[in-house]
């Protein structure tokens, strides 16, 4: 529930200015923007399969901080985004939306697995309650240190990069408070590293399992007749 709480502050803080930031400092449209929303879900459908496996394989927790580290780490990039490499956002929503899933998914298998059976309901309803209280005081200060930074200087697209950095800083932090989660039958994060180096595992999670299933051969020349030899 602790990390559940942080990670609910971290997106949750500034993550409603996300589509703000895009419409009036970045000057997009209602359909650009839709248009990354519809890439990341759709990298994020295709990558399903492939963290399932993960999931079952390696357990929750050391696949979900790989994922959420990885996904933090490309939310950086918000803090460099301008007009005029707005562009940047569509490989940031395809990669976002596939790595994301890997989180998202142990999120829920997670917290099914941990909870006492005897008192599933409580659990469940303690866990949302509080995760919740958390998600709904976040953009309400989020919004309030936005306003306030605003008011104090007057390059609004600075001040946006800025208050962007903050998700990934304490979504990593938050990082330390799952590691220490106690998952039966889980490998450790070295496990899992060790997995993801690998091609076809990494493919899977992109949604591109059709290229690694492809045999990429050069076509060998049928080999000539020989002539028959004279008697």
């Amino acid at each position: 529930m602790a990390f559940g709480a942080v990670w609910s502050f971290a997106a949750n803080c500034f993550g409603p200015f996300y589509h703000t930031f895009m419409f009036e400092q970045l000057a997009m449209s209602a359909f650009q923007v839709s248009l990354l929303s519809m890439a990341a879900l759709l990298t994020g459908a295709l990558s399903l399969p492939a963290w399932g496996h993960l999931l079952d394989r390696f357990g929750n927790k050391s696949v979900m901080t790989i994922s959420l580290l990885v996904w933090q780490a490309q939310n950086f990039l918000w803090c460099i985004l301008t007009p005029e490499n707005r562009v940047m956002l569509y490989p940031m929503w395809l990669f976002g939306g596939a790595v994301s899933m890997g989180f998202i998914l142990g999120q829920f298998t997670l917290l099914l697995k941990l909870i006492p059976p005897q008192a599933k309901n409580l659990a469940i309803g303690v866990n949302v309650a509080v995760v919740s209280l958390v998600a709904a005081i976040a953009p309400v200060t989020g919004g309030e240190v936005l306003t306030w930074a605003l008011g104090q200087w007057s390059d609004p697209l600075a001040v946006h990069h800025v208050c962007f950095a903050l998700q990934p800083v304490l979504a990593a932090l938050g990082c330390l408070l799952l590691v220490r989660v106690e998952e039966p039958q889980a490998s450790s994060l070295t496990m899992v590293f060790g997995a993801m180096r690998n091609i076809r595992t990494l493919s899977g999670v992109f949604g591109l399992s059709f290229l690694t299933n492809h045999i990429f051969y050069r076509p060998q020349k049928p080999a000539r007749a020989r002539p028959p030899t004279a008697k």
